[in-house]
């Protein structure tokens, strides 16, 4: 889910200022408000992610085996924002990332495996340069994530 919360810059609030504020050379008003340009909140984060991982498994002795984990790496996040279809923002940025993990496996044979886990995902910010006007905007970016799939052994 994509949110914003407030449009300020140099400590102003510009949620009611007339959305002409935004664009350089506009010739007047645009009859918009700022926050009513921004409401709709269209955007997109394509994102990919490399990460090293480290896994750590509590043998019980049983076949339900549950496990913990961590992991860094990086992020490459384009981002596409384009409120009441206005173009707005469509850059990129790399950025260090880093998520832990836990869950269970469930052994049905020595080659499948049953696994259920949660992983929670972050970024450092994610510095992107406006296209409508001249800004810089910082973003944060994390995610929750519910998996489960099986695993084959050869």
């Amino acid at each position: 889910m994509t949110s914003h919360g407030g449009v300020s810059a140099a400590g102003i609030d510009l949620g009611a200022e007339d959305a002409g504020v935004l664009v350089t050379g506009a010739p007047g008003n645009l009859g918009v408000s700022v926050a009513d340009l921004v409401a709709d909140g269209r955007g997109e984060f394509d994102t990919s992610y490399l990460f090293a991982n480290l896994y750590y498994d509590f043998d019980l002795g049983t076949a339900l085996k549950p496990y913990v984990g961590a992991g860094i790496g990086s992020a490459s996040v384009d981002v596409t924002y384009s409120p009441s279809d206005v173009g707005i923002i469509d850059d990129s940025d790399d950025v260090f990332a880093y998520q832990i993990m836990g869950g269970v496996n469930y052994d049905l044979s020595e080659q499948v495996t049953l696994f259920g886990g949660l992983r929670w995902r972050e970024t450092d910010d994610i510095t992107v340069n406006a296209d409508l006007f001249d800004a810089q905007f910082d973003v944060e970016m994390s995610s929750f994530i519910a998996e489960i799939g099986t695993r084959f052994r050869f």
